[in-house]
């Protein structure tokens, strides 16, 4: 599982598996420095990335535990610099990703200077949240995992302990749980002994450094080792804990659908076990921090190498010891064979929260949407492994109007049916220009060259665009779908940026060509 970083030229990861605090297997492979050579061991510091946020909720579990906090606050009570807009999300929405706040980090993008080409402090990250004019979503109606989240989160423990986050969290959690390795990289410059450095492949494959220079804290920046994971796991599997059973306790929408997301921990099934589990990803380090209370599994698992995927990687390793699972009856068992699919759904869709183009077409016994395959209930009603369902929405004249992808702990998604598109020369050079957006900072232009478009960022960067359907494109190079808006005479008036995790931001076109 381990072969691509077992090397003496890589860098690598040192995992740590136990069964009721008894070791099952401790392992480290690749080097923890590349320059002098140092290899990785038990005792290497990493950074835990998005497991991070465990900490983060336990200390915000902890003053709602005490009523300091309450899942109900107003996050302006506490962050009461935030404009208006923000009044109606609560501490509860941060916590369990169903804020609509978009991420700051893909804001960040936007700006010309994505994370790793400065050095981004606390303020800077929500200044740009301040700067926003709208949410991926209205509040609470559904689940979108943003760092921004968190970030304010810490920020809030902050005021509400009313000392730094680090020292709050030095004195609630890592010294009373022997946690004498474990850190928030609050400030990037000081020495950490043992510090693994992290990397990741450049375009020819070869080793670079790749470290998060900022000093962003709470959705990340937490240094440990796995053994004060393996600490942490402890402490979660300890029931008399009030604050543990706030952190595995589901979110809500406000609607009341659970979400699967407790306080930093993810609750869905890990390799057909219950489980209380985390990915994590910061620049090059890769983590996941596993849990099987069933079962009494704890794994930590952290990484120096950006081309390891943890999230495949970490349930891989829970596999091994685990019990097979057992198989799960679920809806693609009612598959009618003798049903064809309708002639009429397959085709192109744009997904109406991110204007991406979804294609759909027709596959053995049901329909592929995506990457996702799903098999035929009925003319008009599809299942997928995963319990998503993905029914067909017609008007009255018996046309598809949409096609409607259930989740389960989430809000659905729509899409619309549309038309590939291929515009001409003629038309790409409407709409070059440049364009601004009162949410982020710096001109965006569009620029036509050698019959393409290319989109120039305010750092002078610029990437090509691909057409997907009407007026609509994809930056193959950063993940972005751009949706333009004309004017009368079919020129650029505007555009709409949106990614994964920040949806329509909103550009207004300022002059008519660019060079």
């Amino acid at each position: 599982m381990f072969a691509s970083v077992a090397r003496k030229d890589t860098p690598g990861c040192t995992l740590d598996v136990r069964r009721g605090g008894k070791i099952l297997a401790q392992r480290s492979y690749g080097m923890a420095n590349l320059e002098t050579p140092q290899p990785n061991g038990l005792d290497t510091v990493f950074e835990a990335g998005s497991v991070s946020k465990q900490l983060t909720g336990a200390l915000a579990a902890r003053l709602i535990e005490r009523g300091t906090l309450s899942f109900d606050d107003s996050i302006r009570r506490w962050l009461p610099e935030l404009p208006a807009l923000y009044q109606p999300v609560m501490l509860g929405m941060l916590l369990h990703h169903t804020s609509g706040i978009r991420d700051w980090g893909v804001l960040a993008d936007l700006t010309g200077w994505p994370r790793g080409s400065r050095a981004y402090s606390m303020e800077d990250a929500i200044a740009l949240i301040a700067q926003q004019k709208a949410f991926n979503f209205p509040p609470g109606t559904e689940f979108l995992y943003s760092n921004s989240n968190y970030l304010l989160m810490a920020r809030i423990i902050e005021r509400a302990a009313g000392q730094p986050f680090a020292e709050f969290a030095a004195a609630e959690l890592f010294t009373p749980l022997g946690m004498t390795q474990t850190r928030w990289r609050s400030d990037f410059r000081p020495v950490v002994p043992r510090r693994a450095q992290a990397y990741s492949p450049d375009a020819n494959g070869a080793w670079q450094l790749d470290m998060p220079f900022e000093d962003v804290v709470g959705p990340g920046g937490l240094l440990t080792t796995v053994g004060d994971l393996q600490r942490w796991n402890a402490a979660l599997d300890e029931p008399r804990r009030g604050w543990v059973a706030l952190m595995t306790e589901p979110g809500r929408l406000t609607d009341g659908t659970r979400v699967p997301y407790g306080l930093g921990i993810e609750l869905g099934p890990v390799a057909g076990r219950d489980a209380f589990s985390h990915a994590g990803s910061t620049a090059g380090y890769r983590a996941w921090l596993g849990r099987f209370p069933a079962d009494h599994l704890w794994i930590a698992l952290l990484c120096n190498s950006g081309s390891i995927n943890t999230e495949e990687l970490g349930p891989q390793l829970a596999s091994l010891f685990l019990p097979a699972a057992t198989p799960k009856q679920n809806a693609t068992a009612q598959v009618a064979t003798a049903t064809g699919v309708p002639a009429d759904v397959p085709g192109a869709y744009r997904n109406l929260a991110t204007d991406t183009m979804v294609k759909i077409v027709e596959a053995e016994s049901g329909l592929r949407i995506g990457s996702s395959r799903f098999l035929i209930i009925s003319p008009d009603d599809f299942a997928a492994e995963d319990g998503r369902r993905a029914r067909v929405s017609r008007d009255s004249g018996g046309h598809v109007s949409a096609l409607v992808v259930t989740r389960s702990g989430n809000a659905p998604i729509w899409l619309e049916p549309t038309r590939t598109s291929n515009p001409d020369a003629a038309e790409l050079a409407q709409l070059a220009g440049c364009y601004r957006s009162h949410d982020t900072d710096g001109e965006h232009c569009l620029v036509f060259a050698d019959g393409a478009l290319r989109w120039r960022s305010p750092r002078g960067t610029s990437q090509p665009l691909q057409p997907t359907i009407a007026d609509t494109f994809s930056a193959p190079e950063s993940g972005w779908t751009l949706r333009i808006r004309r004017d009368a005479k079919g020129a650029g008036a505007g555009f709409s940026a949106s990614i994964g995790r920040a949806r329509q931001i909103p550009f207004e076109r300022q002059q008519a060509t660019v060079r």
